[in-house]
């Protein structure tokens, strides 16, 4: 990287912090892509962008490039581990309540099912009482 490319690598980032310390995080978010898109190896802007991205998987794409980039960064591997299981515990969840909603619906339609036959057999036994009433 030529000494201009990492004096603007450099000015974004502390544009980034000051905007961080200003409590924009729209504006640090912007600075640091930029730095991100001028040094993608640099663990420090993944750092920096982890703290302002949005998402759950913008945050986890941040955790893995600082891993990809420093091995040894043991606290972003202890987050990225506690994030995998809160996301494997959420998907648990919403396993669980898919499989308790497909039970209901199951009964649901059993019910159903039921009643239609039941008004069914009452149609058919008042069918029969009317047609006797009336032929004989």
């Amino acid at each position: 990287m030529s000494d201009q490319t990492q004096e603007q690598f450099a000015q974004l980032m502390r544009a980034g912090r000051k905007a961080y310390d200003a409590g924009d995080s729209t504006a640090a978010h912007d600075y640091w892509r930029q730095a991100a898109v001028i040094d993608p190896y640099n663990e420090k802007v993944w750092l920096a962008l982890y703290r302002v991205v949005e998402t759950e998987d913008d945050r986890k794409a941040c955790l893995e490039n600082i891993i990809a980039i420093n091995p040894a960064n043991v606290q972003a591997r202890r987050r990225l581990r506690r994030f995998d299981a809160t996301l494997g515990r959420r998907l648990l969840q919403e396993l669980a309540a898919f499989k308790k909603e497909e039970k209901r619906r199951t009964r649901r339609g059993f019910l159903f099912g039921y009643l239609l036959l039941v008004l069914y057999m009452a149609g058919v036994v008042a069918l029969v009482n009317y047609l006797t009433s009336i032929g004989g």
